[in-house]
């Protein structure tokens, strides 16, 4: 692989060489490749070897590049940031913001309902969140949070099927990781730090 650009990095005009076929030209000139969360392959347009990486820009990173962006991309970062705020609005952060509940052992589900993460038991909603794609590190978290408010009385966090293509993402290791801590809950141990 070759060189890794940031979005706002002069990428666009810097020249290009495929190891592979010799092929030259601008990263502009480069065609897209597979694109994740995170970044972007740019590959040549001749033999699909991968040229350069591209990585996706943080809000942070936009914003302090403001006058680089054209009037849409502006409007979707205004989008992105009104997002960001109401997920950390909306987000679960201490034991103290979930209800009691009753029960020996406690099955909870993991749900998605349009652009809502749920955490059900039963069929009461006890969270309700934005969801967002590859969300396997935040289930870790809401799995510690849950851990703490309910104890050795919370057996499992089961994600429903609708909920697996916005909890795994493109990464395939992800469903490994949730696996490992779903089965840490089933056998009442404490989360990996």
């Amino acid at each position: 692989m070759g060189h890794q650009y940031g979005y706002y990095d002069d990428w666009k005009v810097q020249s290009q060489t495929c190891r592979d076929c010799g092929w030259q030209g601008t990263g502009e000139d480069a065609t897209f490749g597979d694109i994740y969360a995170t970044f972007g392959e740019k590959l040549c347009p001749r033999c699909n070897a991968i040229l350069f990486v591209l990585e996706w820009p943080t809000t942070e990173e936009s914003r302090q590049n403001w006058d680089k962006l054209d009037d849409a991309e502006k409007r979707r970062l205004e989008r992105r940031e009104a997002r960001d705020q109401e997920i950390a609005e909306r987000s679960l952060k201490a034991p103290e913001q979930l209800p009691e509940l009753d029960g020996e052992e406690l099955i909870l589900g993991w749900d998605q309902q349009g652009d809502d993460m749920l955490i059900t038991y039963g069929d009461q909603i006890i969270w309700r969140k934005p969801v967002f794609y590859e969300g396997s590190d935040r289930f870790a978290e809401v799995a510690e949070i849950l851990r703490q408010k309910y104890g050795d009385r919370l057996r499992d966090l089961v994600p429903s099927e609708q909920s697996k293509l916005y909890l795994y993402g493109d990464w395939t290791y992800t469903v490994t990781k949730v696996e490992q801590i779903i089965q840490r809950l089933r056998d009442n141990e404490p989360s990996a730090s």
